[in-house]
């Protein structure tokens, strides 16, 4: 819901990045798109996933969903993603776009996982691959003085999708 699915024309993007809140929104052939959660606690350990994927589907994929994280402490070597979902059968069909992530936290250095919001994957490759999320940080221990950080990427994978990942 922040990057475009690979088929689709629009250049605009759903949700606050800093406070996403918004489900991904289904691909093609009842493909589902990725939940939406909001985690508060004083400290949080991710040694599993957190996923809130789009599904993946033999037409296209579904949309990633939205991670609002806000805590003292986050750690752990889990993952935590919002992934689009990828097309698998047929070169005419997309990928998902990537959804949103939002950490608050005082620290994240004790974290040495993943975090991903990459658009899904097409059998036809970068023509129809779904672009990317957002990744929105907002780290240090008080509030006013906060660093703010915006990671805008796509895996490593190149996409024709034009993509508002700032709404």
């Amino acid at each position: 819901h922040a990057g475009s699915g690979g088929r689709n024309q629009y250049t605009h993007s759903c949700g606050d990045y800093r406070y996403p809140t918004f489900m991904g929104g289904g691909g093609y052939s009842s493909a589902d798109g990725g939940g939406a959660i909001h985690i508060i606690a004083s400290s949080i350990t991710v040694d599993g996933d957190i996923n809130m994927n789009g599904e993946k589907n033999s037409y296209s994929g579904g949309a990633g969903g939205s991670i609002w994280i806000e805590t003292g402490t986050l750690s752990g070597t889990g993952s935590i993603t919002a992934d689009g979902g990828q097309a698998a059968s047929d070169s005419n069909y997309a990928g998902g776009g990537g959804g949103r992530i939002a950490i608050h936290a005082n620290d994240i250095s004790g974290f040495s996982g993943t975090m991903t919001a990459c658009g899904g994957e097409s059998v036809s490759g970068q023509i129809y691959r779904g672009s990317p999320g957002s990744l929105y940080t907002e780290l240090g221990p008080s509030v006013s003085t906060r660093v703010h950080n915006m990671i805008y990427n796509n895996c490593g994978r190149d996409t024709n999708m034009k993509t508002r990942p700032f709404s």
